[in-house]
């Protein structure tokens, strides 16, 4: 039985575990960060499971793919920005909070690999049916590979121009 929401994807799930850490680490930058670095760092964490949720609920598998790529982007801006903090002094490095952000990064590279392929499947399904259903019903036309000896007729008039 396949998964009918979201929510029972594990990359969903971890990537709402890896915003809640965010958000903690956020709340305990200096106060003048907090329009600055601290909300980019909430907005960007939120979009890695937001994203995940919305691919999911779009109608085809390119879409999906399309916001997988999406959230692999708002990871690596966490990742960048988790590592500006650090390397500013606002907190401390943690290895837990690196390992769960490769992780994450890990499993949306894993689930696009998936969904590409059953994509490939499809479009090579899809390509040899209808090439099957084209080569029983097509009636080759005849042709005449000689070149014309009088040009086409045309039904048009050639245009006056204000040079005339």
């Amino acid at each position: 039985m396949g998964i009918k929401t979201y929510r029972e994807l594990e990359v969903w799930q971890l990537a709402m575990s890896l915003a809640e850490d965010v958000y903690g680490i956020s709340a305990s930058l200096p106060a003048d960060e907090k329009y600055a670095l601290a909300s980019q760092l909430r907005r960007v964490a939120v979009s890695i499971p937001s994203n995940v949720a919305e691919g999911f609920g779009r109608d085809t598998t390119k879409d999906f793919l399309h916001f997988l790529a999406m959230a692999r982007g708002s990871l690596f801006e966490v990742m960048t920005q988790l590592e500006l903090a650090v390397r500013l002094g606002y907190v401390p490095a943690r290895v837990d909070l690196n390992e769960k952000a490769e992780r994450v990064g890990m499993m949306l590279n894993a689930l696009c690999v998936r969904l590409r392929g059953r994509l490939d499947a499809a479009n090579l399904a899809q390509c040899s049916t209808s090439y099957a259903s084209r080569a029983t019903r097509h009636v080759p036309r005849a042709t005449n590979h000689e070149p014309r000896a009088t040009p086409r007729a045309t039904n048009h008039e050639p245009r006056a121009t204000s040079n005339d």
